[in-house]
């Protein structure tokens, strides 16, 4: 299972096998990791995905990948001048408390 070209992981998933020389049948695509999870969990065949809080682990197993090492970095960028909403105001400030920032 792969995700589609679209999605941010294909490409990053796909440089992973290939830079260990396995060459993944695909058998679907799918643009969300939730989704991927959720095919997987129904029996359509495996998939790497990040880790992330919520899966339903009754129906998935993981294992942890250690070679190649894959790091993702997500960044938040915001408009230094200009109008921000309180929303997004508020938003900025939970991330800048709670997550670890790194220049």
């Amino acid at each position: 299972m792969l995700y589609r070209p679209e999605s941010a992981l294909h490409d990053v998933i796909e440089g992973l096998c290939n830079d260990t020389g396995f060459h993944p049948k695909m058998s679907f695509e799918a643009f969300e990791e939730r989704t991927v999870a959720g095919l997987v969990g129904a029996k359509f065949g495996v998939a790497l995905i990040p880790l992330m809080p919520g899966l339903d682990m009754q129906k998935i197993s993981l294992i942890r990948v250690r070679e190649p090492r894959c790091l993702i970095v997500i960044q938040m960028v915001w408009r230094t001048n200009g109008y921000m909403s309180p929303a997004a105001t508020y938003f900025k400030s939970y991330v800048e408390n709670t997550m670890r920032l790194t220049e």
